[in-house]
């Protein structure tokens, strides 16, 4: 997969999921919301699929331990930076997916939840934002 798409397709999903949620929080849409919830989902299920088929993963040498290279980031490739990033993305993805179940039965608690989300997700945005300045 093209590297580009590593860090722009999350950029992208979490702009368009989040803005989704805040509209209908401030307007009181409930259906703008439920679909914004639902691209932070499949960004999560996007999210999963690129972990386990190894697009973004953490380098282990022969032993499986992690190298020892010290903290620089200078020589790490960008899908190892983006590791983090994107288990981040599976739990905003299982935040979204309870607060989607929790809108259709119990409104009062499907808020925080997506107030949980929505933050962790805007966190990642910059993450990936800081990643690309390096």
């Amino acid at each position: 997969m093209e590297t580009s798409l590593l860090y722009t397709l999350p950029q992208w999903g979490i702009f368009v999921g989040v803005a989704m949620v805040i509209y209908s929080w401030v307007e009181k849409k409930k259906a703008i919301g439920m679909v914004g919830l639902s691209v932070l989902v499949l960004l999560g299920i996007y999210a999963t699929y690129a972990i386990k088929t190894g697009w973004v993963s953490i380098e282990f040498n022969a032993s499986g331990k992690l190298p020892n290279k010290g903290f620089s980031s200078e020589g790490m490739p960008i899908e190892v930076k983006l590791a983090p990033v994107y288990w981040g993305l599976v739990a905003v993805g299982i935040l979204s997916l309870i607060s989607l179940t929790l809108e259709l039965t119990v409104k009062k608690l499907s808020g925080v939840f997506k107030a949980i989300a929505s933050i962790v997700a805007l966190a990642l945005f910059f993450m990936v934002y800081g990643i690309i300045k390096l």
